[in-house]
This record gives C-alpha cells, structure tokens and sequence, in this order.
C-alpha cells in the first residue's frame, strides 16, 4: 500500500460512523455525508444509493431487518488524496430469527473537506485494496472512482438509447444488451415483484397485451452506471381491450456494457422520489 497519511480526523470520522450505526443512531451516521453523496453497493450487486434521503433510507431499511446489529472495524487506514480504506465484519441477528449471520467486507471513502463524497463497498477484500491504492495514487480520487470504466457515462446512455430504439417499435424480442444474471424488478403495478435472468417477469407482463410499445421522454445520466428513462406506455390488453398511454419511468443499472438490473415503475413520481429526483411533501 502507499504511505499512509497521518490524518487521524478521517480514521476517527470513519471510526464514529461504524459506532453511531451500532446505536442506530442514524443522526450521526448521516453527519458524515453531503447533499450529493453517494453509497456505491454495485461490487455487492445491491446498486447505487445518492443523496442524504435516499442513502439515510437505505441505512434505515438495511439495519432494520435485524434484531440485534454490530459492525465492528478490523482497520481504518487513512491514506493520500483523501481516501479511507475500512476492513470490517458486520453481524446481525436478523428480526424473527433465532440465528446469526455475518459479513466481512471492505469500504472505500472519497473526502472533500471531512465529508464522506462517495463510499464503495466491496466483499472482495483484496479488490478493495487495489482499487484504494490506485486511487490514493491519483490527484483526483473522486472522478476515477465515480466515472470508471465508462468515463462520462455516454456508453450506457447510448446502450440504453438503443433498446429503447427497439421497444418504441414494440419490439422486445432483443436480450443482446441483458446480463447473464440480469435482474429485473417491477414497482407498483397490478404484479409488483422481482425476476432473475429467467425473465419471466418480463414475459408474464408482455404476454397480456397487444401492441404494447414505450416510448421514451426523457433520458437521465444518474451516475457512471445507472441511467433513468422517463417514458410513456402505451397497450391494449388482450383480454380486456383497454387502451392504456400512461407516463413510466424505467431505471437501468449497467456494468461493463450490459444491463445487470432493470427496474420497471409503473408510477413515475414514485420513481423520482425514491431515487432523491423530487422533493418530498410532508403530510
């Protein structure tokens, strides 16, 4: 590894987080990071989390499924350009259950200015130590680690661009652009739920409509691996013979050049909500 600096503030910083998280005290664990944050558990497969609300609902929900929850670090090392890197075991007792589980895994953090900017979590522990290396290496850790391997982000806007070339001519038939092990997710909806790379999801839905295609309205650039399709729907159910033209959102979650998870919401405000894009009302 590089020579580690000697700034202790950032141990300590990374050092009250895992603890502010053993109370569940979500206040603290929150003062680490800024408006535009971002928690990265895509080398975990469980995607991209930015911004204080949605990272802070992620934390709530994961730590949430467990009766009895502690992170305890094995290291922190504070190293060059403002990068941490933590090895750590986390064990939980989750809710309704009388046994244990555990995980050990490693965290990068990028700083600016004692806020924690993006946080990567990796189970491949040794990947996590080349990748904080080569970071604390560089002058500008935070675009390395956010952009890579598709620098600005126009591969994926383009592969994204492509399949919905196809679906606005209601031709679904294409799975060239999919993962192996894609996952696909549908939220809200008459059939809310979640399908491996069977995709059977995806054809109970298409099979009961007639000239289903979406047309899309909009493409946003989240990050360098998610990209969000507002779009509109339009069909004709087989059964029924309702027409339907209604406004969608479709996230795309792509690594390496294909989609790894693509969620389907049948309410776009819930979309833009869940995913930190549109302010929340209090009630």
């Amino acid at each position: 590894m590089p020579d580690e600096t000697t700034t202790p503030d950032l141990v300590e910083l990374v050092r009250g987080a895992y603890e502010a998280s053993n109370r569940r005290d979500f206040d603290a664990m929150m003062s680490v990071y800024g408006r535009d944050s971002v928690w990265d558990m895509t080398p975990m497969g469980l995607g991209t989390y930015e911004g204080l609300a949605v990272i802070r609902r992620f934390f709530e929900d994961w730590i949430g499924t467990f009766e009895e929850f502690e992170v305890e670090p094995y290291e922190i090392l504070a190293l060059n350009g403002g990068v941490t890197l933590a090895v750590v075991l986390q064990r939980g007792r989750p809710v309704g259950s009388d046994g244990h589980v555990q995980l050990r895994y490693a965290q990068i953090s990028v700083w600016v200015e004692s806020v924690a900017v993006r946080t990567t979590n990796y189970t491949d522990i040794d990947e996590a130590r080349a990748v904080a290396e080569r970071l604390s290496d560089r002058e500008h850790a935070l675009v390395d680690l956010r952009l890579a391997p598709d620098a600005d982000g126009s591969e994926n806007l383009d592969l994204v661009r492509a399949i919905f070339q196809a679906w606005e001519r209601g031709d679904f038939s294409s799975a060239e652009w999919a993962d192996p092990e894609i996952e696909y997710s549908t939220v809200g909806g008459p059939e809310p739920g979640s399908s491996a790379a069977d995709t059977q999801l995806l054809r109970n839905f298409l099979g009961v409509w007639d000239d289903y295609r979406t047309e899309a309205e909009e493409y946003r650039r989240l990050d360098s691996e998610r990209v969000l399709v507002l779009a509109r729907s339009s069909g004709r159910g087989k059964i029924s013979g309702l027409e339907i033209s209604q406004p969608r959102a479709n996230l795309f979650h792509i690594r390496r050049g294909k989609v790894t998870r693509a969620v389907f919401y049948w309410d776009r405000e819930q979309a833009l909500l869940e995913l930190g894009l549109a302010p929340q009302v209090d009630s």
